[in-house]
């Protein structure tokens, strides 16, 4: 079991580095991407279009890696094999409360978009905004009553170690 904890570890902490070198590596990416769209002819505000992406990239980007970060936290108690911490209870909650964050953001980000910079008005793009924000809220909303479960096992737990 102990092999298992430690390849569940170092796959978060490989986790957590791909999303910090992907929240440093974003401007230079996003930057190459917006010069090759305005080289094609296509008549964009340069600087509107790369504070607006960079801004609504970093909204999102902060709560994903506080996020990953919760999730490192349980992986670090899980590999001190500690299963029954009331820690990892309280960090699927957080980490529920985040993901629904993320998708009600995300939401909050393409309306902006939309009405006011006329933005996202294709079809491949409507796709996404109702993918990603529905998936962010069941995912968090599942995290959310694994924590309360987890919570309701630990106490059982503690009652039965009463008990005995």
């Amino acid at each position: 079991m102990k092999k298992f904890e430690k390849y569940i570890n170092m796959l978060v902490n490989l986790g957590m580095v791909f999303t910090i070198l992907l929240g440093l590596g974003f401007p230079l990416i996003y930057n190459a991407f917006i010069k090759t769209i305005l080289n094609s002819g296509i008549s964009l505000d340069k600087y509107l279009v790369l504070n607006l992406g960079y801004l609504c990239f970093y909204i999102l980007y902060v709560p994903y890696l506080f996020f990953i970060y919760k999730l490192k936290g349980i992986s670090k108690i899980l590999s001190k094999e500690d299963y029954f911490n009331i820690k990892i209870a309280k960090n699927l909650n957080i980490m529920g409360k985040t993901m629904i964050l993320i998708g009600v953001l995300y939401v909050a980000i393409n309306i902006f978009l939309f009405y006011k910079y006329d933005l996202y008005l294709y079809a491949l793009t409507i796709i996404p905004v109702i993918i990603i924000p529905f998936v962010a809220i069941t995912l968090g909303l599942l995290f959310i009553f694994s924590g309360e479960l987890y919570s309701n096992i630990i106490e059982i737990k503690e009652e039965n170690d009463l008990t005995i």
